[in-house]
Parts: structure tokens; sequence; C-alpha cells
């Protein structure tokens, strides 16, 4: 090495350092590890035994293009080379998980449903949950005005009652420990 930084270099050191989720999950913060020192407002990022943490008291991401350009984000885990099926994504809030798609404002990106999961889309958009293979998967379809579930078996359960109504309740059925009620203006019975 050279004398003009002899001083100004040094060897890193190689002692280990716990895992970086082992203080997360201790609610403490995150042990230094390669990264910066943080910010003023307590953010920082962290690199420890392949794992990469990014603390702060929020996060966003954007993509934006030119107009007509599509923008994506993805988050994906696709596992190792050897096995593809052991990669997952988690998502968890303490108090709320919200998942939107829309036109911009429709609905709002961000405001608070409350406590729980809320899955939105705007009024002319569709929710679809697939289990299976296509052609013929199960499916579960919000469309507009309309609500559309596919499978070879549907079963409702209810440990007190379930009522089917149309009409504001102008025809009904509804089926309860004591026994089942069909009401209609006009009622055909094959």
């Amino acid at each position: 090495m050279s004398n003009d930084f002899k001083y100004e270099c040094r060897r890193r050191s190689n002692r280990r350092r716990p895992l970086i989720e082992m203080a997360i999950a201790k609610g403490e913060a995150p042990p230094p590890g390669a990264g910066s020192g943080g910010d003023a407002n307590g953010g920082g990022s962290h690199h420890l035994d392949s794992i990469y943490a990014l603390d702060a008291p929020g996060f966003q991401f954007l993509a934006s293009a030119q107009a007509g350009a599509e923008t994506v984000i993805s988050l994906v885990s696709a596992g190792g080379a050897t096995n593809a099926e052991n990669g997952s994504v988690e998502v968890h809030g303490s108090r709320e998980v919200r998942i939107s798609a829309g036109p911009p404002g429709d609905p709002p990106a961000q405001y608070s449903t409350g406590p729980g999961v809320t899955l939105e889309v705007g009024e002319n958009e569709s929710i679809l949950l697939l289990r299976g293979k296509v052609p013929a998967p199960d499916s579960i379809s919000l469309l507009r005005g309309r609500i559309l579930i596919r499978s070879s078996q549907i079963d409702l359960q209810a440990t007190q009652g379930i009522s089917l109504n149309v009409g504001s309740q102008l025809s009904s059925i509804t089926m309860d420990q004591t026994g089942i009620r069909i009401n209609g203006l006009v009622t055909k019975i094959n």
C-alpha cells in the first residue's frame, strides 16, 4: 500500500452482528450495518447477512412515465434457483392494510377506512379472485352492479341465519333455526 493512504484506510471488522429481524421483532432499532447512519427524522438503511432494511416514518414508491407509457411497480419473491415454490411476499399493517386501483382520485389514493383490510377499486373497475387454472378456475368477481361466484359447489353456512333480499325485501328468502320463509309478490315453485 502506498504511504499516501496508509493512515486513511483501515480494515473492516469481521465481527458478526445479530440479525436485523431480531431487533425489529423486539421493537428495537435495527443494529447498524452497512448503509447510512440515518437522518434527522429517524430514517436509515441497513444491510446485514443478506437482509436489506429501510426504516423511516413513511415510504412512498412512485412509478411515473410520460403520457401513454405503462408504469409498473413489482414486488417479487421468486424463491431459489432450485425451488421456485419457496418465495413469499408478506404485507402487514398493525392497524390497517389498504389496496386500491383506478384512475387518479377514484378511489382516493390515501385515506383511512379503519382497522382491517380494504380492497377498493374505482367505479368502472372490477375485483377478481381466482383459484385454480384457467380456463375454469374457481372465481369471485365483483363487477359493476353485479357479483358473480363460479365454482363446482358453493356452500353458505351461518349459525343464526341466511337472508336473500331483492328490491328492499319485496322478494326474500330467509333461513334460520326456526325454518325457511319465502316472500314475494308472486312465488312459483316447480
